[in-house]
Order: structure tokens, then C-alpha cells, then sequence
């Protein structure tokens, strides 16, 4: 019996011990944007993609990814990214609205301005000079 209880009590300490993905994701978000703060995107970038990594689901991590890629540039990357967290989450309206923005920057206007509109219908503040041309 004593090794049983023994055996049961290693194993919840295990259990407790060890995280979710989500908040393994949520850690390398954090160390992310201390290094996009640094100006350091490429450890940025490899650091949401750890995050991405350790939680696929989590909707957060695309779209923090996307705005890394958005900042390096890379404007198809980011669509992508802000699309899937979009698939993941579909009343993310920051997605939306970021998404706009990156088919704004490569002239998709027509693509752009459905994105604003659904991240405004969704509550995202200060739209408005986004959506104005759209109505």
C-alpha cells in the first residue's frame, strides 16, 4: 500500500508540475514582445513561433506572429498568420482589422475594406477613417 500511495503522490506532483501548452504559449509571447521591444524581431519571430508551437490552437500567438511579420515587411506572412488566427478565433477583431491593413499595404483595397468593416461590426474602436471609404 505504501508503494501505491507513493506512486500516486509522485504522479500528482508531476501532474501539477507541468504546464499547458496555452500557458507555455503565453511565456514565449511574453519573452516576444520584450524582445521586439529591444528591437531584436528575429529572436522575436522564433520566439512566437515556439508559441505557436506549443499551443496550435491558441489564436493569440498567430496574431502576434502576424504583427511581427507585418513589421519586418513580410506583408503576405502576415496575412496568412492574421487568417488563421481569424480561422481560430472568428470575432478577433484586431485580426481583422490588422489584416486590413496588410491587404491596404499591398494596394488590395478591395480586400481590405471587407476586414476593417467586420473588425468594426465586431467593436473594434476607431475604425471609422478606415471604414469610411468602404460605406
Amino acid at each position: 500500500m505504501h508503494k501505491v500511495l507513493t506512486i500516486l503522490s509522485i504522479s500528482l506532483v508531476l501532474l501539477i508540475s507541468c504546464k499547458s501548452g496555452r500557458e507555455h504559449a503565453n511565456e514565449y509571447i511574453k519573452e516576444a514582445q520584450v524582445k521586439e521591444s529591444l528591437h531584436d524581431n528575429k529572436a522575436a519571430y522564433e520566439l512566437y513561433t515556439k508559441a505557436i508551437s506549443s499551443d496550435p490552437s491558441y489564436a493569440t500567438s498567430w496574431y502576434y506572429r502576424g504583427n511581427n511579420l507585418f513589421n519586418q515587411n513580410d506583408i503576405k506572412g502576415a496575412i496568412a498568420d492574421y487568417s488563421r488566427a481569424i480561422e481560430l478565433k472568428p470575432n478577433f477583431a484586431d485580426a481583422y482589422a490588422n489584416r486590413g491593413d496588410a491587404y491596404f499595404t499591398l494596394g488590395s483595397k478591395d480586400k481590405a475594406c471587407p476586414d476593417y468593416l467586420k473588425a468594426e461590426e465586431l467593436g473594434k474602436p476607431d475604425m471609422y477613417e478606415k471604414t469610411k471609404w468602404c460605406k
